[in-house]
């Protein structure tokens, strides 16, 4: 390890002022995108209210970013702060922080492997091919369903090995998210048939963003690992360090988990100096990482495993099984 790594390291909590940009905009933006496409501001047009949802699904794309900053207790200088808002979050994506915390735990300490549960099916040798390349769609298309059910194994699958502490406080938070559904569905319930919002003017399109989003994190998340056998966090992952001024500024309202690789490497480390990270790293291992200039040229090379062989791990060259 270079010497200024652990300078970096070492400075990982001291520029949170970048914080609230991202914090900020994206949390209030999802709520005025919402108001928008309920109001049709900008008018009737069908191009305003593609503009609308086009906003409303970036701003739900980065709160998942803030709530993955949040398990990390990397979002603020406060873990209470973090814990309170994953919740908050959790609550919402019906993912209880806890839950989400024990499988992204896990993930980062047997990446790509069988123990991974934040990508099974794809470590898992237990799991056909057929099955994987059924699968995959799945997580795509459906994400918004099937990304917390997949979470949610580690809780209802008693080899999870969960302890009693964590598995009561993930059932508490279940208990929580059940409560505010049921109570967000009576009072819709309730709304439309006092008439004060008429069922005919209900439009679907406004529930759209968070599924997209949802779909668009799970392509991200295969993106970001599909077709490599190493659990090592810098060669088991595809790093964006991205030269398009868009895509920058898109990696820096996700509070840079493009940087991914660093992000393995050193998951306590502040997102804003992942890149300053990765830069240290790249000189002492020039042209060895994983390394892409943008989500579609990362794409691009995830795609033929997405379509021939979805695995990590033993499954990658184990092409053969059916």
């Amino acid at each position: 390890m270079s010497a200024e790594l652990p300078t970096i390291v070492e400075k990982s909590r001291s520029s949170h002022w970048t914080l609230w940009p991202r914090f900020l905009t994206f949390p209030v933006g999802v709520v005025v995108g919402h108001a928008a496409m309920v109001a049709h501001w900008g008018g009737e047009s069908g191009w305003a209210m593609t503009a609308w949802l086009a906003f409303t699904t970036i701003c739900w794309i980065c709160v998942a970013g803030s709530y993955h900053e949040a398990a990390h207790f990397t979002l603020s200088r406060n873990t209470a702060v973090d814990l309170w808002y994953g919740r908050v979050v959790g609550t919402i994506i019906f993912s209880p922080i806890s839950l989400f915390r024990e499988v992204h735990r896990r993930h980062h300490a047997y990446l790509n492997s069988a123990d991974d549960w934040e990508l099974w099916p794809y470590g898992d040798p237990q799991k056909s091919r057929r099955f994987r390349r059924m699968f995959v769609w799945l997580d795509i298309v459906f994400a918004i369903v099937v990304t917390p059910a997949v979470y949610s194994r580690i809780y209802f699958v008693r080899s999870s090995r969960l302890p009693e502490n964590v598995r009561r406080t993930i059932r508490n938070e279940y208990l929580g998210v059940l409560a505010f559904w049921s109570g967000v569905a009576a009072f819709v319930i309730v709304t439309f048939d006092a008439g004060v919002i008429e069922w005919q003017n209900f439009e679907p399109i406004w529930l759209l963003p968070p599924a997209l989003a949802a779909s668009c994190n799970s392509l991200r998340k295969l993106t970001e690992h599909l077709g490599y056998p190493t659990g090592d966090p810098m060669l088991g992952t595809r790093t964006i360090l991205a030269i398009n001024p868009i895509t920058r500024l898109f990696v820096y309202f996700d509070f840079d988990l493009a940087v991914h690789g660093p992000h393995h490497r050193f998951p306590k480390l502040d997102h804003a100096r992942l890149r300053d990270a990765f830069d240290e790293l790249q000189k002492e291992n020039a042209d060895k990482y994983p390394l892409f200039n943008g989500y579609l040229s990362a794409f691009f090379d995830t795609l033929p495993w997405i379509v021939s062989n979805p695995a990590v791990g033993e499954n990658v060259s184990n092409s053969a099984a059916p």
